[in-house]
């Protein structure tokens, strides 16, 4: 049997075009799943997330490391063992801002979030992507006690100059917080020295501080120029502060004992340099 016959059939069954349109069909099935594979978008994996601890904070950041990331990703997070709900982190702004670097590696920009383990979420559009569980966690760090050594002006009744004594400890109720071992201690003067009497105007700070205003005064007394030791605790922004109140040159120190109660300015600070901060603040004015 000849393979065309003069119909026009291959081996007597198909016309020419048929076989030509069933060719066409079978080589367009590669093709097409050559393109499917090439052209289809790959399910990004997180494999590790940095840091994986961090402090509390505002606008703290995750590095994301994995492959297949790709523009338009959203980011969530939810708490560790919390079901997660998509409606409820847009409402409770549970989304971070999320910037892709390259397609290993992504970083998100966290909502402002508590202390606690965290889950992290991918999606793309309303479809979940990729899940990772225990990404990361945010610690609030131990506040730790710095002693510091200040010099105080006092200006103070003469009634009060021969009780102000060194060695004298400050009993003012300390702030509310966590602190590491040891507990907070109290200020305590470790010098005393009189000035003289004459009037004496300090610009202090307009702040409320348990009950008291502190603010511009002018005393006619006496002038004592002391050496406290203060146990500090220093801020997220990087402020020592002592009794809810900032350590620093040019702020006040309210100092009280069973016996007295007197106020002045800080004229220095001296931070030890093993603190990370400056080894001395300047005197306020210079």
């Amino acid at each position: 049997m000849p393979l065309i016959d003069a119909r026009g059939r291959i081996f007597g069954r198909l016309n020419v075009i048929d076989a030509a349109l069933v060719a066409f069909v079978l080589l367009l099935l590669p093709i097409g799943f050559t393109a499917a594979r090439l052209f289809r978008l790959r399910t990004p994996v997180i494999d590790r997330v940095e840091p994986a601890e961090q402090p509390v904070g505002r606008d703290r950041r995750i590095s994301m490391h994995g492959h297949d990331f790709r523009p338009f990703l959203r980011a969530f997070v939810a708490p560790t063992g919390k079901p997660f709900s998509l409606i409820d982190r847009a409402r409770e702004g549970g989304e971070g801002v999320v910037s892709v670097e390259t397609p290993e590696d992504m970083e998100v920009v966290l909502p402002d979030i508590a202390e606690g383990a965290y889950d992290l979420y991918l999606y793309d559009e309303s479809r979940e992507v990729a899940h990772r569980t225990g990404a990361f966690a945010l610690k609030t760090p131990p506040v730790v006690e710095q002693m510091l050594e200040a010099k105080v002006r006092f200006v103070v009744s003469p009634n009060l100059v021969n009780v102000i004594k060194a060695g004298d400890s400050d009993v003012t109720e300390p702030a509310p917080i966590k602190l590491a071992d040891p507990p907070q201690r109290p200020a305590v003067l470790t010098a005393v020295r009189v000035l003289g009497r004459g009037p004496a105007m300090f610009e202090m700070m307009q702040v409320p501080h348990r009950g008291r205003w502190f603010g511009r005064t002018q005393q006619d007394g006496m002038v004592i120029d002391a050496s406290v030791t203060i146990p500090a605790h220093q801020t997220r922004a990087g402020i020592w502060e002592y009794a809810d109140l900032p350590v620093r040159a040019g702020d006040p120190l309210f100092f009280q004992t069973t016996r007295y109660s007197i106020s002045g300015i800080i004229d220095e600070v001296n931070i030890p340099a093993h603190t990370g901060a400056p080894p001395a603040v300047p005197k306020a004015g210079t």
